[in-house]
């Protein structure tokens, strides 16, 4: 078989499977966007798309709750399934808002499947009894830069401060940020100062001396 018809027969291969999965992802988009489509009577807005790992999950129903509620009182029944398993408790934020809240930070870059138990809130036909969604973590990564250094000392011109920062693309803990860098001179580590912003997404350290 010579080579011209190996390299025609690959890139028609490759072409059926690029249509394959074209096909495949978009009939998926089709059939959830019309299940979520036919659930809009009783469900105004959930959570879905990118979110932090530190997220809590909600769901926004599209009229009030006709009945009691006890609002910021764990919910004894167990509104929510995910997969993977996902440990947390289910409050009321208000008379229309669900709020899911994991007790640990979801793991990053991991993709989600949500039940909720819509008919253990309101009365609903037997086809909407439960509502499946999806979402995912972000993807964890870092940039770390040298924003500059100055001269301390104007008399001598012997001290000299570096300053830098780290950014993350998801919450991060800022005692594992802080051991990440690390700075030395001439075989002798030095002390990196830090302050972290309020989101906890940048991280500013400085090494003077």
């Amino acid at each position: 078989m010579s080579k011209r018809l190996l390299l025609i027969i690959s890139i028609l291969v490759a072409v059926i499977l690029i249509v394959f999965t074209l096909f495949f992802k978009k009939g998926k988009n089709v059939s959830e966007t019309k299940q979520n489509a036919a659930f809009a009577t009783y469900i105004n807005a959930y959570t879905s798309g990118i979110i932090s790992s530190e997220s809590t999950i909600r769901i926004l129903l599209a009229n009030e709750i006709n009945k009691p509620i006890e609002i910021g009182k764990k919910i004894e029944k167990q509104l929510f399934q995910f997969s993977p398993d996902v440990r947390g408790s289910a409050t009321w934020v208000d008379n229309r808002t669900i709020e899911f809240r994991p007790e640990h930070p979801l793991p990053n870059n991991t993709n989600y499947t949500a039940t909720f138990n819509l008919s253990d809130v309101i009365d609903v036909p037997n086809d909407f009894k439960t509502f499946t969604f999806q979402f995912q973590t972000v993807r964890q990564s870092l940039e770390v830069s040298i924003d500059g250094m100055t001269t301390t000392d104007k008399k001598t011109l012997r001290t000299q401060r570096l300053d830098g920062s780290l950014s993350t693309a998801d919450v991060a803990d800022v005692q594992q940020i802080e051991k990440i860098v690390s700075v030395s001179q001439n075989g002798k580590k030095l002390s990196v100062n830090w302050t972290h912003d309020p989101n906890r997404l940048t991280h500013h350290f400085y090494v003077s001396g």
